[in-house]
C-alpha cells in the first residue's frame, strides 16, 4: 500500500469532517474491508500484519480516498449522461445478442408457414402442430415457442 502525501493525506481527513455521519460509517466500514484483506493476505502469505498504528492510518486514508472518488465523481454526478450511456450501451447488447439468425424460425416463417396455418385452420392445437411439424417435418419446436411466434400473424388464431 503506497503511502500518501501530507498534503493529500491533510485534504482526505478535511473531506472526511465535512461528510454526514452516513457517509463517516461508510469509510469505516471501507476501511474495516481493506484491514480485513491484508490481514488475510498475510495469513496466506503465512506472515504476520503489523500492528503498530501506521499501517491502520494508511489503510484508513485508502478507504477515504476510494470513497472520496466515488463520492465526488463528476462524471457520475451527471446522471443524464450516465443514463444515456448506459441506454446506449443496453442497445448495443441487445443489438449483437438479436442480430444472430435463427434458423428454426427461418424456417418456420419461410416454408413452413402455410402448413402451421392449415393446421391451426383445421382445428389443431400448439402441442398438436409442434408434434406434426416434429414427426413430418423433422423440425423440434416447443407449443410455447410457436404460439410466440406466430401471435402476430394474420390469420392464425391464437
Amino acid at each position: 500500500m503506497r503511502p500518501f502525501s501530507e498534503k493529500i493525506a491533510r485534504k482526505l481527513i478535511r473531506w472526511y469532517g465535512t461528510q454526514p455521519v452516513a457517509e463517516r460509517h461508510a469509510c469505516h466500514a471501507a476501511h474495516r474491508k481493506i484491514i480485513t484483506r491484508m490481514l488475510n493476505d498475510a495469513r496466506r502469505k503465512g506472515t504476520s500484519l503489523e500492528a503498530d498504528g501506521e499501517v491502520s492510518y494508511r489503510a484508513f486514508l485508502l478507504a477515504l480516498n476510494n470513497r472520496y472518488r466515488l463520492v465526488d465523481n463528476a462524471r457520475l454526478k451527471a446522471t443524464d449522461d450516465l443514463e444515456a450511456v448506459t441506454d446506449h450501451r443496453i442497445a448495443v447488447e441487445k443489438e449483437r445478442r438479436m442480430g444472430k439468425p435463427s434458423p428454426v424460425l427461418d424456417r418456420l416463417q419461410g416454408d413452413l408457414m402455410p402448413v402451421v396455418k392449415k393446421l391451426r385452420h383445421e382445428g389443431l392445437s400448439w402441442a398438436k402442430v409442434s408434434a406434426y411439424l416434429a414427426r413430418y417435418h423433422k423440425l423440434k419446436v416447443s407449443r410455447g415457442y410457436l404460439q410466440d411466434t406466430f401471435a402476430g400473424v394474420d390469420c392464425i388464431e391464437v
